[in-house]
């Protein structure tokens, strides 16, 4: 079945976050300097890409799939448990990544924009996302 939406989103800070790791390990390595640091900084780094290298949004006719780096990290939510979807924006204090916020879990990456969803289980479920309106037009057709 083919999607109605599916956005990637791919920032710019965290390939400084991983550069950083390898510049760093790397040094410590090939200056024979506490290889061990080196090492450890150079695994973290891998670790971060694989689980957090972007967020992909992909709405079906059944569901939302939403999922960090390759999919070791990822939420299904059924378009059926879903009572309302609206435009939202976090606040800066909210952050990336995912988080517990007053308004229930969020799901981000960059940015402020998000689409809130008001789950039929009195639970709301944040996504963060560049593209609002066409994430809540996917979301809005049946």
């Amino acid at each position: 079945m083919k999607d109605l939406y599916t956005n990637t989103q791919k920032p710019g800070w965290l390939k400084a976050i991983y550069a950083f790791h390898y510049l760093i390990g790397f040094t410590l390595i090939i200056l024979d300097l506490l290889v061990a640091t080196g090492l450890i900084l150079i695994i973290i780094g891998t670790l971060l890409y694989l689980l957090f290298n972007g967020l992909t949004v992909s709405v079906s006719q059944k569901d939302i799939i939403i999922k960090f780096g390759y999919g070791l990290i990822k939420k299904r939510i059924k378009r059926e448990d879903i009572n309302h979807a609206k435009i939202v924006r976090n606040k800066v204090i909210y952050g990336w990544g995912i988080r517990l916020t007053p308004h229930g879990w969020l799901w981000n990456i960059q940015g402020l924009d998000a689409i809130e969803l008001s789950l039929k289980n009195g639970k709301s479920f944040r996504i963060g996302t560049n593209q609002p309106k066409l994430l809540l037009d996917a979301l809005s057709n049946k």
